[in-house]
């Protein structure tokens, strides 16, 4: 595990990387307002670390990188559908920002963030350093599950906050903000991943995965639930026969532990954050008696209205797309309250069909790769790597996910994580094949070190 974990040779690039995964995912939106001032322009974790890989790039890479700001090439397709879009953001920046000022920088913000996916892309020289990330990832959602639990059994309020909702007629308190729930489930079906790949530290992976578990009971969010769910079904799909079997045992096993969560006595530890996360399950199941749903679809419906009144290049940066029940929300900094609580949606809204065209096509290349590298060479980090996508993907349909910044850039330093796992399984698999098997270990090829085809 310390050699898995090392961060030696010290490289600044994967120290910014890593450093802001880990605050990020550990403290979410606390760590993610940490910031200075320029002048008059604050700059906030998220800016620095951006600014950070840029200067290390055009350090340590400036062909790569100019390459790449000048033509979108070298970066694999998702890098030229973001440059695209990067370029794009720009355009539409420029024509609403004499009019709407800071909105719409909040804008551009989010989009060109999108950034972080070719910064990280090229900063991934290896397969060690993509593991290092995709581990490190993975591993601070454990040290969130802990603090969740431990705020929970306690009742000592941490850094978490909690959070009440208002369920089947009654008032639950969860703990932390639906990000936690979703860095928790995110982390959780990365485990889960190496518990079935992976013979090493098996027992670490299997009680992560039930804190994990737990703390996202703890923390009732659906989104997080549905989100961990599609990467379950996409995972089912990827994996053969036998795989199939052992996930599907698993995952029976969490299903089951949330149905007993509304029948077992809640003198039993953990029974009540089970029992919460059924409530909560169930309520929204029931439909339009769940306020918290009806909230979403009601914005949902006004952006929809919003975004089909210009569909295919959106109403632009700055303006407000919730026009009947927020007029006002653009002011006294409170950039969040005129949101749809749907990341798709707010890119359809702002940049239309062909923003979100380029979107999907830089999300789906990735989490395509991927899910190709995990169904042809199995190995346990690409596939953690996948579940921690596909499940963030499917929270972003609920929640403010590319408008926050510590989503935003996570998702596409993973995505780029992801990239360079699938690229470096296909190398090494091919160069495996190519080598005589009568060749000394010693004088193979060195792609081949880190590579190791699951096994029992």
């Amino acid at each position: 595990m310390r050699k898995i974990l090392s961060m030696r040779p010290l490289r600044v690039e994967m120290l910014l990387i890593i450093g802001y995964l880990v605050a990020t995912r550990v403290f979410s939106l606390s760590a993610a307002k940490v910031g200075i001032d320029l002048g008059p322009m604050p700059l906030f974790l998220t800016d620095l670390t951006l600014f950070g890989l840029l200067a290390c790039a055009l350090v340590k890479q400036p062909g790569r990188i100019m390459f790449w700001l000048s033509s979108g090439r070298g970066a694999t397709g998702s890098g030229l559908a973001l440059w695209l879009l990067c370029g794009m953001s720009v355009v539409y920046f420029l024509i609403a920002f004499p009019i709407y000022k800071i909105m719409a920088v909040r804008d551009l913000a989010i989009f060109e963030y999108g950034l972080f996916f070719p910064l990280a892309y090229f900063a991934l020289s290896n397969r060690g350093w993509a593991i290092r990330v995709t581990r490190y990832c993975v591993y601070s959602g454990v040290v969130l599950a802990v603090a969740m639990l431990a705020q929970r059994a306690t009742g000592t309020n941490l850094w978490l906050g909690e959070l009440a909702r208002h369920l089947n007629g009654q008032w639950v308190v969860y703990v932390g903000s639906d990000d936690y729930g979703a860095i928790t489930a995110s982390a959780m079906m990365g485990l889960i991943a190496y518990l079935i790949f992976e013979r090493e530290y098996r027992r670490f992976h299997a009680a992560g995965a039930i804190l994990c578990f737990l703390a996202l009971a703890a923390n009732g969010a659906r989104s997080a639930v549905v989100g961990a769910a599609l990467a379950g079904a996409a995972s089912f799909m990827l994996l053969s026969t036998r795989y199939r079997i052992i996930f599907g045992i698993v995952c029976a096993g969490l299903i089951c532990a949330v149905l007993a969560g509304a029948t077992l006595p809640e003198t039993i530890p953990g029974v009540p954050a089970l029992h919460n996360l059924s409530i909560g399950v169930s309520s929204a199941l029931s439909g339009s008696s769940d306020m918290d749903a009806q909230f979403r679809i009601e914005r949902w419906r006004d952006v929809t209205a919003t975004w089909l009144a210009s569909p295919l290049f959106g109403v632009g940066y700055g303006r407000n797309i919730l026009h009947k029940m927020f007029a006002g929300a653009n002011v006294g900094g409170k950039f969040n309250l005129g949101m749809p609580h749907n990341t798709y949606l707010f890119v359809l809204a702002r940049m239309g069909l062909v923003g979100f065209a380029l979107v999907a096509i830089a999300m789906g290349l990735g989490i395509a790769k991927l899910g190709y590298s995990v169904k042809h060479y199995r190995q346990a980090d690409d596939f953690a790597a996948l579940n921690v996508l596909v499940t963030l993907a499917g929270y972003g349909a609920f929640v403010l996910f590319f408008e926050r910044p510590m989503n935003n850039a996570g998702f596409w330093i993973m995505l780029a994580t992801g990239v360079r796992l699938a690229e470096t399984s296909r190398a090494a698999m091919l160069a495996r094949l190519s080598m005589p098997q009568v060749m000394p270990p010693r004088l193979r090829h060195p792609a081949i070190a880190a590579f190791r085809p699951a096994r029992f």
